[in-house]
């Protein structure tokens, strides 16, 4: 046995190709594979750390249309269902997170997200420290309550005691009375930030209008009753609540298992990519499979003269099976260590949302799993070139001659045509995901977000008593910024783009929506948005709030589709709840954000808003960063009192956006790459063996008086040739699944035809560049070479 472990470990040294290309297809293959399927197992399938999670669920309003999903719930019906108590034994929210100033200069803000006095009943759970909320605190007046998530109590307070503690903003004090479990999972309808804590709102449960809104429920199912009657009671509730809309514009509710519910944006994504990982598994093992048999091809002959030579028939499956061993071995321990790598680097960039459960995806089960199907594999196939060592036809073997059977070389067809079909699957979603991020990055927002800061000022107020007005304070916090070395531009805005604020919205006469802003001069310079025609405001039009406008490019087209921006300037504009102004200019379209639409907007001329908080757009000047602490210093001495002063940079305002997004591409990016790769190494050690065996065949077609040019394109047209039967299958297979991967893409159509084009281009090419090698040598062999070779 040491022997034969000593032989196999020579031989496997003396093919380094070999070795390196079995242990790659395992770290590829299959260590990747560990982490997505753990990943997969974490948030679709293990059960969250909620008790009696079967009754917990998500109750979402969609559109009864197209099923988008909406986060505001009607709140008579969520009050009524309560009322009633039969199916639901209650219900609690997790609403928006936002920013909550702390007093103090320099001090970070909290992100708190707004939540109902029941939530931590309602999921079953206990604070680590403290106490949770009760409803007397929810009817209390004048101060809030909060609790603390368990990593910013140990961040930001270094785990001291915070009971008690009272937190300030402009909004009035509010008590830190609990710390939230380690990890646990907020279902909250803003999942793309990051929540600190939850704030305790105004008690939203107890009565309504039939109009009022809450943000989206979940609730906690009555002992025995099931979902479809929870389901059967909101349908009830929200048909008589929306009696008179018509039934065109009604909404319906989706009642579901919470764990359904939380990961609604990211089902269909990771089932894919769990089909996916299927599929670059089953390559792995077609891979291993046809590498050991071409390794197996390549020793034949050594097999035989140790048989002809008197090796005994355990002896000759002894050699394979070691070999094998150690290559199951060392491709296993190559596999975890992969696995636990790409396992740290999702967590690194997965959404803030899941990576609580992302970091707790390592399940050494899983582990243990893949290491026994992975042993099975490979004895199995070892077992496959051990079991024909038995059969060798001695005399045949060691003589040499045409061996290759054609069943042999049909099992060759049959694995590159595998290979083709799933590799071009996995490859051409992988290339669709990264167009559909690469076109969500580069989306035209109609600003530069690059060198673009909001300044945030609270405490204005105070500034204006002692100014005199609030315009006089934003007059000269304008002077102020402006004259700082590191700013470009600054413009007052009350609701800046990627603020992540919602921008008051009106009517015009045929009662379409517009978006109002008010902003103050150099606005759109700040910005980097184009005028398009007409002019900008001036610091006078800001000053007196002219009754001016200035429209984006969508907004005029609506109001008059048949004037070009040039002839609809002068024009007067009348909407709802907005005094008659003129039209002065006409700017281009912009997004707050990339992946939602260009809406209509209109912009009025203002200096300041009502309330102690202002904010300004501030347009860096090139190569000189800007110092948040000396910014508040200088503010400070210019308005002669102390004021709180936050800078965001709004390409870090645009990031949580794109987490899921940039999630998927690199996930399916990486996969179709994978599937690259082991498809050149099943090609290359399927043509390398196909080609060696055909060399008595090339003999002969030399003899018949062959050139080398048409035995080279013989040789790589018998390997392109179930490599494009295999694309073609694979496309089809890919078209009839674009409907559900089409929901992941941003403006890319799943069933481009260019798209599958440009994959099966890419294969004949990897085909071609993978075979011309192996495929010339044999070609450029002499008659003499191959006839003393067999």
């Amino acid at each position: 046995m040491l022997a034969h472990g000593r032989l196999a470990i020579a031989t496997l040294s003396r093919s380094p190709w070999f070795s390196s290309c079995v242990l790659l297809t395992f770290a590829l293959g299959i260590g990747v594979n560990l982490a997505v399927f753990s990943v997969v197992d974490r948030v679709l399938f293990k059960p969250l750390p909620f008790p009696d999670l079967p009754t917990l669920v998500t109750v979402h309003p969609t559109d009864a249309n197209t099923g988008q999903v909406y986060f505001t719930f009607p709140r008579a019906v969520a009050i009524e269902a309560r009322r009633r108590a039969d199916v639901i034994a209650d219900l609690a929210y997790v609403g928006v997170t936002r920013p909550y100033e702390l007093m103090g200069p320099n001090s970070e803000p909290l992100f708190l997200a707004d939540a109902s006095f029941n939530v931590l009943s309602v999921l079953g759970v206990s604070p680590l420290a403290g106490r949770p909320f009760t409803r007397t605190d929810a009817q209390e007046v004048g101060v809030r309550r909060v609790l603390l998530r368990e990593e910013t109590w140990r961040r930001r307070f270094g785990g001291s005691d915070v009971l008690r503690q009272m937190l300030h903003d402009e909004r009035g004090p509010a008590e830190i009375v609990g710390v939230l479990p380690t990890g646990l999972l907020l279902p909250t309808v803003n999942w793309a930030t990051p929540a600190d804590g939850l704030l305790l709102t105004a008690d939203l449960l107890e009565q309504a209008a039939p109009r009022d809104g809450m943000p989206a429920i979940f609730a906690r199912l009555q002992p025995g009753k099931t979902i479809s009657a929870a389901q059967q009671q909101f349908d009830a509730l929200v048909s008589s609540n929306q009696s008179a809309i018509p039934e065109a514009r009604r909404s319906r509710v989706v009642v579901e298992p919470i764990q359904d519910g939380l990961f609604w944006n990211c089902r269909a994504a990771l089932r894919i990519l769990f089909l996916g990982g299927c599929l670059v598994w089953l390559i792995a093992y077609i891979n291993v499979g046809t590498l050991i048999f071409a390794r197996w091809q390549s020793y034949s002959k050594l097999v035989a003269i140790r048989a002809a030579l008197g090796a005994s028939r355990s002896q000759l499956v002894l050699l394979p099976m070691v070999e094998t061993s150690f290559l199951c071995f060392g491709g296993t321990a190559l596999a975890l260590v992969s696995w636990l790598a790409t396992s740290r680097g999702l967590v690194a960039i997965s959404p803030d949302f899941v990576r609580p459960l992302i970091q707790t995806s390592i399940d050494w089960r899983i582990g243990g799993v893949a290491v026994v199907c992975m042993t099975v594999g490979c004895v199995i196939a070892g077992a496959v070139p051990a079991w024909r060592a038995t059969r060798l036809d001695l005399n045949a073997t060691i003589r040499g001659g045409p061996t290759w059977k054609h069943s042999r070389r049909r099992l060759g067809s049959v694995l590159l045509f595998a290979e083709a079909a799933i590799s071009s699957v996995l490859v051409l979603a992988g290339g669709l995901a990264l167009a559909s991020l690469l076109g969500l990055l580069y989306t035209d927002l109609g600003f530069s977000p690059s060198g673009l800061l909001v300044v945030t000022i609270r405490g204005a107020s105070n500034a204006a008593a002692i100014a005199g007005s609030a315009s006089n304070t934003s007059e000269r916090l304008l002077e102020i910024l402006r004259a700082q070395r590191s700013i470009a531009a600054a413009a007052f805005a009350d609701v800046p783009p990627a603020s992540g604020e919602v921008a008051p919205v009106t009517k015009d006469p045929l009662g379409r929506s517009i978006v109002t802003r008010r902003v103050g001069d150099q606005y759109f310079e700040a910005m980097g948005t184009k005028v398009i025609a007409g002019r900008t405001f001036s610091a006078t039009d800001a000053q007196v709030a002219a009754p001016i406008v200035i429209m984006n490019l969508s907004a005029v087209h609506g109001l008059w589709p048949d004037r070009s921006p040039q002839d609809a300037l002068g024009q007067l504009v009348n909407l709802q709840s907005q005094p008659t102004a003129r039209l002065v200019g006409v700017v281009a379209d912009t997004r707050d954000r990339q992946g939602v639409d260009v809406r209509p907007e209109l912009f009025t001329p203002a200096m300041a808003a009502p309330g102690g908080v202002l904010r300004y757009v501030v347009r860096t000047a090139r190569a000189v960063p800007i110092d948040a602490k000396e910014l508040s210093a200088s503010i400070d001495r210019g308005l002669g009192t102390e004021v709180k002063v936050r800078v965001n940079h709004v390409a870090s305002q645009l990031e949580p956006w794109l987490q899921a997004p940039r999630l998927y591409a690199l996930l399916f990016g990486s996969f179709g790459a994978i599937g690259l790769v082991l498809a050149a190494l099943g090609l290359f050690s399927v043509a390398s063996v196909s080609i060696t065996e055909r060399k008595f065949e090339v003999g002969v077609r030399l003899v018949l008086g062959a050139t080398q040019t048409q035995i080279l394109s013989m040789l790589v047209m018998s390997i392109l040739r179930p490599v494009i039967l295999g694309c073609a299958v694979g496309g089809v297979a890919a078209f009839w699944a674009a409907r559900v991967f089409q929901t992941l893409l941003y403006r890319l159509d799943a069933r481009d035809f260019r798209a599958y084009m440009t994959v099966a281009i890419v294969f004949v090419c990897v085909t071609v560049a993978t075979v011309w090698r192996p495929g010339r040598l044999a070609a450029r062999l002499s008659l003499t070479s191959i006839l003393k070779a067999q």
